[in-house]
């Protein structure tokens, strides 16, 4: 008698590699923010699957055109196709779009091998993707699957493994766990109601609600599950999950629980998760929102060892006028709030919650030399935590996609052009695929033109590891660095600059606003003390006096068990340059990375980050203290400094 014999399951047949690619923007992986999902559909399929990070470390991406056209380099391409051949996938997928070069090389070596491009496909790309999407490609029955979300029908997993980095390269840092589920932001204000807009015709692939700068979005919730177990749901299975490259940080991308953060906070202290770090992103008037519902749950995640980090609320521009011009429906007032409420929390809970700097964009086609004064002088009084006041943000432009209102904004008041010619480009990392395409644009204010050319070359030169790129930015970044007494913070020139370029007649070039600025400096100061020089304090006498000692004593501490900054390794002290009050400048040093901080008398001008008793600390402007481990390791080195300089001297 014969015996018949199971049918087989055509998934056993089949194996699903999904590789995403690391590269240096930590919050660019939205294309990847179905893998759990699709790796835990694929297992429920019977389809065995596997889910791999590759490093991308001979790069950095910020500023090219090309960003999410993975290129890697002869190495990474090298492991990258060693870990295919290990695995030998019948199916790939990767994050991002690859090279021509890349996809050559790939069928060459493997070519029975299947690639499933998911950056150019709307159903993954959208917020709500089908069930039966990756059924449908894989060759599969998808019966049971249609009709349904991906996120309502499939348990997310988590199991993942970074491909080894190529000889002499460290591995990147552990990347974020997306917590999604919905519409990342429900503001919805409509452009047909803003009087800029009127008779700008916006056809339906443009978007016509919220930001005017960003893309057509749906505000529509389409899933079954509620958006809090479904977020819970994730952070669950991630925690779960011992055999994961992924970190303990989960970037919760949803905007429905976001604003119910208090219910969430709840949800994660009931469910007995490890120690975790949360991200969150809110508008400014969101974040004034759930302000109490913050305040209450704080004590709550501290006591349970669970960090919160607020990073980039946009204010985008403290001009009434270009705001609304944007539909951003902030007012500087709601920033005022902001801030204080942020520096509360900072100051009460300085282990448990972080701050990542506001969001801007200060140069538009429409910008004029009032509204750059006007943004100028209020970042000019903000300090740590309120701004992370890096240099690109003081020559952040906008930028325009084609498919937004403002685009059209732009073609109608006759902003676009054909190319940016000389004009600073930086991609903002809005261009979210190698299809999307900045439009150029000019200024449409001559004086604003001119002025910034000198200000994009400035901030770039005073970047960490900048350079002047020219001779007119040599000459412009020498002028600032001749005169620190008189601009002893970059803004202070960049303001008197301003005030030169709005004289009569209009500033030819840069060149020509630069000599105005030189011109109205008076020559500098004789070396001999003025009379009438501010006498030294006690505080100062002391600082001055203690600084030889001082340097070895951080030399020792810094490079002792008992450091706190772990890692960190002393690399200089010594009198600040400059002719403003007297500080000592502290350089530290972990691999790449550095922390310039100054330390100068409590009774020294100026703000500061921390005080302790005869000791004000600060950091320069080059420096950024963006992790609490960071932060929490300053001011306790700032508190043992402090502790030193108040013993008697022996």
């Amino acid at each position: 008698m014969a015996h018949r014999v199971a049918p087989r399951n055509p998934a056993s047949r089949l194996r699903l590699l999904l590789v995403e690619f690391l590269f240096d923007d930590p919050y660019g992986r939205d294309k990847s923010e179905m893998f759990p999902f699709f790796l835990g559909q694929a297992r429920r399929l019977g389809v065995e699957a596997a889910w791999r990070f590759a490093g991308l470390y001979s790069r950095d991406t910020s500023g090219h055109l090309d960003r999410h056209t993975v290129r890697p380099s002869p190495a990474e391409t090298r492991m990258l196709l060693g870990a295919i051949r290990e695995f030998r996938p019948s199916h790939l997928i990767f994050s991002e779009a690859i090279a021509e070069g890349l996809q050559r090389r790939i069928a060459e070596t493997f070519p029975d091998l299947r690639l499933i491009s998911i950056w150019d496909d709307p159903d993954v790309r959208a917020l709500d993707c089908p069930a039966d999407w990756l059924p449908r490609r894989l060759g599969l029955p998808t019966g049971s699957w249609e009709g349904r979300w991906l996120l309502d029908a499939v348990e997310p997993r988590y199991e993942n493994r970074l491909i080894p980095p190529p000889r002499g390269r460290a591995a990147p840092p552990r990347p974020y766990i997306a917590v999604i589920g919905g519409p990342v932001c429900l503001y919805g204000r409509p452009l047909a109601r803003n009087p800029h807009y009127a008779g700008v015709e916006l056809p339906p692939g443009v978007g016509s609600i919220g930001c005017a700068f960003c893309r057509k979005r749906e505000l529509v919730y389409r899933l079954r599950t509620p958006p809090i177990e479904l977020a819970l749901r994730q952070c669950r299975a991630a925690a779960a999950t011992t055999e994961r490259f992924s970190g303990d940080t989960y970037l919760v991308r949803a905007a429905r629980v976001a604003l119910r953060f208090g219910d969430f906070a709840q949800a994660v202290l009931d469910a007995g998760l490890p120690p975790s770090r949360f991200l969150f992103s809110y508008r400014v008037d969101e974040l004034l929102r759930v302000a109490d519902q913050v305040t209450a749950k704080l004590p709550d995640l501290a006591r349970a060892g669970h960090r919160l980090r607020i990073y980039n609320p946009g204010i985008e521009n403290f001009s009434a006028r270009e705001n609304e011009r944007f539909n951003k429906g902030i007012v500087p007032e709601q920033v005022d709030r902001a801030v204080e409420q942020i520096r509360r929390w900072a100051q009460a809970y300085p282990d448990t919650f972080s701050f990542e700097s506001f969001g801007m964009i200060l140069f538009t086609p429409w910008t004029t030399l009032d509204d750059v004064a006007i943004n100028y002088r209020r970042l000019r009084g903000f300090t740590f935590p309120e701004i992370g006041m890096e240099w690109r943000r003081l020559r952040s432009k906008l930028q325009i996609l084609p498919e937004t209102a403002i685009a059209r904004l732009a073609a109608r008041d006759g902003a676009l052009v054909d190319s940016f010619d000389d004009f600073f480009f930086w991609d903002g990392r809005c261009v979210g695929d190698p299809r999307q395409v900045e439009l150029p644009w000019r200024f449409l204010d001559p004086r604003t033109a001119v002025y910034y050319e000198l200000v994009r070359r400035v901030t770039a030169a005073e970047e960490p590891g900048g350079r002047p790129a020219d001779p007119l930015a040599r000459r412009a970044t020498a002028l600032f660095r001749s005169r620190r007494d008189r601009w002893p913070h970059l803004l202070d020139f960049l303001l008197e600059a301003l005030e030169a370029a709005r004289r009569d007649p209009p500033p030819a070039d840069p060149t020509e606003l630069i000599e105005r600025v030189r011109r109205a400096v008076p020559p500098v100061p004789s070396s001999a003390p003025p009379r009438n020089r501010r006498a030294p304090t006690p505080l100062e006498r002391r600082l001055r006096a203690r600084a030889p000692r001082l340097r070895v004593r951080l030399a020792r501490l810094l490079s002792s068990a008992d450091s706190p900054l772990r890692g960190w390794r002393f690399e200089d002290l010594a009198p600040h340059a400059g002719d403003g009050p007297f500080a000592l400048a502290l350089a530290l040093r972990r691999g790449k990375e550095r922390l310039d901080l100054r330390l100068a008398p409590a009774d020294a001008p100026g703000p500061a980050f921390v005080e302790h008793g005869p000791l004000k600390l600060w950091f320069a402007e080059t420096t950024r203290l963006d992790t609490p481990e960071k932060q929490a390791g300053v001011r306790e080195l700032a508190r043992r400094i402090a502790a030193w300089l108040a013993r008697p001297a022996r």
